[in-house]
């Protein structure tokens, strides 16, 4: 057992231990990842559809919500390093950016680079999701906010680059830039530039998941401990919060972050590592997908998530080279993953 896995394990949590703790916050299933001196760590407790007593595996997917942000702010750095976008270009000249109102009725400038940074004053934080038995919008319905989109439209509330504000209808609208600019769909792209150049074999974008296709998946359950109906809800905001995976497949994602500052990495170059891991304006939250304070000498950073059923945590150090993902099927487990990852940053 790797030394941050036996901390996870050993610790006490509010005099409780961890299988108490577990316990505690009503846990149906959770797959744990360490990065530890080169080495991979996995291991899984409980079920993922607790109903049918089938229990999770280290191949188990679950529904990563905002880390998926990261793989699109990956994808969007690959295809600029590709000649095929300008991160600090006018993304009107890449797609039909005029569906959208703004504070002062006025144009202004946004790049994805604000887009991918939070910076372009953008509204829509999250998304809600929809059950099986709902239509599904399109992209476009969603950055409308027509129906069936359950969300707001976009609406720019600031000038770009006046603040920092969480916006996952801004990574809607980066996800249509680079879709138009390439003439194709999410999914398949995501797959050539990000999942399989990492190996991520298993993770896939596909909304709603397809169960036959991929039958190891686990059943989400809403604040109310209860199984949400369909065993998911379905999140056709692709870019902002709709990737499945595991924590096994993230770690892949995070050695190749930690080799790409190093510059040994032949998918990521160090300066599109550099621009994750830079403060985009003073006081932002985050560089391009990752959060990380504001003095930060370990080189600490980090992504969580949330969908209806399901939340997950994924942070590396740069400076130990170690890292840790966790996931798990609840909405009413979170605090239990902040525990988690405040005993693996202690061992890092």
């Amino acid at each position: 057992m790797s030394c941050i896995m036996q901390a996870i394990k050993e610790a006490s949590y509010s005099g409780m231990s961890f299988y108490e703790r577990m316990d505690f916050y009503k846990v149906p299933a959770l797959s744990v990842c360490v990065l530890e001196d080169g080495d991979i760590h996995t291991e899984c407790f409980g079920c993922r559809d607790r109903e049918n007593k089938i229990e999770a595996d280290d191949e188990t997917l679950f529904q990563a919500a905002s880390i998926s942000k990261v793989l699109l702010v990956i994808a969007v750095l690959r295809l600029a390093e590709a000649g095929k976008v300008d991160l600090d270009e006018d993304i009107r000249q890449y797609t039909d950016a005029d569906f959208y109102k703004t504070f002062d009725c006025q144009d202004h400038r946004v790049t994805l680079r604000n887009l991918l940074s939070h910076t372009a004053g953008f509204n829509i934080g999250g998304f809600t999701g929809y059950l099986h038995t709902m239509e599904i919008p399109s992209v476009d319905q969603i950055l409308r906010g027509e129906y069936p989109a359950n969300n707001l439209p976009l609406f720019m509330q600031t000038e770009p680059n006046a603040k920092w504000a969480y916006s996952g209808g801004g990574y809607i609208l980066a996800q249509k830039v680079i879709c138009d600019v390439l003439d194709t769909e999410f999914e398949p792209l995501m797959q050539k530039w990000v999942l399989s150049p990492l190996g991520m074999t298993q993770s896939t974008f596909e909304q709603p998941l397809d169960t036959c296709a991929h039958p190891n998946y686990a059943c989400g359950y809403d604040v109310y401990n209860r199984k949400i109906a369909g065993g998911f809800s379905i999140m056709p905001e692709l870019a902002a919060a709709g990737l499945w995976t595991n924590p096994k497949q993230l770690a892949l994602l995070e050695i190749e972050l930690m080799r790409a500052m190093k510059g040994q990495s032949a998918f990521l170059s160090k300066d599109s590592m550099v621009a994750m891991t830079t403060k985009a304006i003073p006081g932002a939250s985050t560089g391009l997908g990752l959060f990380f304070p504001d003095e930060n000498p370990e080189g600490y950073y980090e992504h969580s998530g949330g969908n209806l059923g399901y939340t997950s945590e994924m942070c590396f150090q740069l400076k130990s080279q170690k890292g840790f993902v966790a996931m798990l099927n609840s909405s009413v487990s979170s605090n239990f993953l902040n525990e988690m990852e405040g005993i693996a940053h202690k061992a890092f």
